[in-house]
């Protein structure tokens, strides 16, 4: 089975359209959250919630890419495919200083608010999303210490202009593809797991 993760801000409605080309594959929802302060207390939590095996391929987008190489570390699984996400808070562009607004409640509720009116999908996505859940992992992001697994099972497509994770050289690159490549590149995405996981 392929999971594949969505973004922090997001749920499984970014993975839309072409992405049901992708056979044996599940896209999940972060469950409703419970109170999770770290990176590999998430990953517990996907693996009880989603009754996931080391025999799964883990795919995911951003946080989504994150939470999946903890899951492979825990279950010591084959494969990792990671899209517009990062292996180390070294390859983060933005200073915590900058991401700091995330990590208050009251600023994720009013740009939730602004984002509820805007036509964008991604916006609205965001705007539902539980804001305690975007603090606490914020905050684990800037506490997360780093894939420790094998970088052998790691696959990675990027964007060049992702204004959130650097462009890392070991990996395919959409050269006019920004963070959210998964929505805007969807197909070369798609293409992309399916070479790397089939």
């Amino acid at each position: 089975m392929k999971y594949i993760l969505p973004g922090m801000g997001a749920n499984s409605k970014m993975y839309r359209g072409p992405w049901c080309q992708i056979n044996d594959s599940h896209f999940i929802d972060w469950p409703p959250y419970k109170g999770e302060t770290s990176i590999p207390d998430l990953a517990d939590r996907m693996i009880r919630e989603y009754q996931i095996n080391q025999n799964d391929i883990f795919i995911g987008t951003s946080l989504g890419g994150i939470v999946s190489l903890a899951i492979a570390e825990i279950l010591k699984s084959p494969k990792v495919i990671l899209i517009g996400s990062a292996i180390n808070a070294g390859e983060f562009c933005l200073m915590p200083r900058l991401l700091k607004p995330l990590a208050n409640r009251s600023f994720i509720r009013a740009s939730q608010f602004l984002s509820s009116i805007s036509k964008s999908n991604a916006l609205k996505m965001y705007s539902k999303s539980e804001p305690d859940f975007i603090v606490s992992m914020t905050k684990a992001v800037f506490n997360w210490e780093g894939f420790k697994g094998d970088l052998k099972k790691v696959v990675r497509i990027h964007g060049r202009r992702d204004k959130i994770f650097r462009c890392p050289v070991d990996s395919e690159i959409i050269e006019d593809g920004g963070h959210l490549i998964a929505i805007t590149h969807a197909q070369e995405c798609i293409e992309f797991v399916v070479r790397n996981s089939e």
